[in-house]
């Protein structure tokens, strides 16, 4: 929204964070926080079996490395070419522009958003860190569900085969947008197992707009973002019936549309073609031609 005002300015930015960060706070009582469950949880750690031990302080050092490595000076061919580029054009010129040699620039751009944040306020390292901070909360969360619906064995050996893949572990350090995605999807799937035990409307709104989310990371997020609609039309339809199920997949289809409808928006003002670079031969391209 600030890009499509022209309103890309470092002051306009850490005012609205700032204020973003207060009212966040305030929701989240931040000052009524206790120690207690921390430590319960260190309880918890050492009543562990020592393999069990071993395991967890594993998983401890693969996310040390990967917030190390994450203090490196960018490498990543995908960050250079349009993940740092794209926000670092639009915060030179303060607004969405057109970037007419860059068709990488018409992909959803919400982890580049996210970058533009972090160059405004600290460059390139803090863009790296931000990506790192969400691979580690990532790690959290499939080990708190696994926790919440099993028990802390299982949490522990979600999040360790998650935390010491390869590919997770390159992406984590760099400013990509695949980590953050799993962040999203994460969150929005954790949402729908409370939404599936408990029927909550607030659930299932936090699974959406989580869902939507996603999509504006990246396109690839379809393929989840499709399947968890599955899941929710299953369920509704063993729980509800056949009209309550249409009715939940066209409300939770249409808040995904909705999130993602912005980058579409964008890239038919642009470039007349809202899928651009993709479907050019169909809905027409700027600066294509097939090979």
């Amino acid at each position: 929204l600030l890009g499509a005002l022209g309103l890309l300015y470092v002051p306009v930015i850490l005012s609205l964070f700032i204020a973003g960060t207060a009212v966040a706070a305030y929701g989240l009582r931040i000052w009524t926080f206790r120690a207690s469950g921390l430590r319960a949880g260190l309880d918890e750690f050492r009543g562990f079996p020592p393999v069990w031990k071993t395991l967890a302080l594993l998983g401890a050092l693969f996310c040390l490395l990967n917030a190390v490595m994450a203090l490196v000076p960018e490498i990543f061919y995908d960050s250079h070419v349009y993940h740092l580029a794209v926000p670092e054009h639009y915060l030179l010129k303060h607004r969405l522009e057109p970037m007419r040699f860059l068709s990488h620039s018409n992909f959803p751009l919400n982890m580049s958003m996210l970058y533009s944040l972090a160059l405004a306020l600290g460059g390139e390292t803090l863009a790296k860190m931000l990506h790192c901070l969400m691979g580690l909360l990532t790690v959290s969360v499939l080990y708190l569900s696994g926790r919440r619906l099993y028990d802390a064995k299982t949490g522990l050996l979600a999040a360790l085969i998650f935390c010491s893949a390869p590919i997770f572990a390159t992406n984590s350090w760099t400013c990509g947008n695949d980590v953050g995605l799993a962040f999203f999807f994460a969150l929005s799937y954790v949402a729908y197992l409370d939404w599936a035990k408990s029927g909550s409307g607030g659930s299932f709104a936090l699974m959406s707009v989580l869902a939507g989310v996603s999509m504006g990371v990246k396109y690839t997020a379809a393929f989840c973002v499709a399947g968890l609609g599955a899941a929710v039309a299953f369920h509704a339809w063993r729980a509800y019936g056949a009209a309550r199920a249409v009715k939940k997949l066209l409300l939770y289809s249409g808040t995904v549309f909705l999130l993602l409808s912005p980058w579409l928006v964008k890239n038919y003002v642009f470039t007349g073609n809202p899928v651009q670079p993709f479907l050019n031969t169909v809905l027409g391209a700027e600066n294509l031609r097939a090979a």
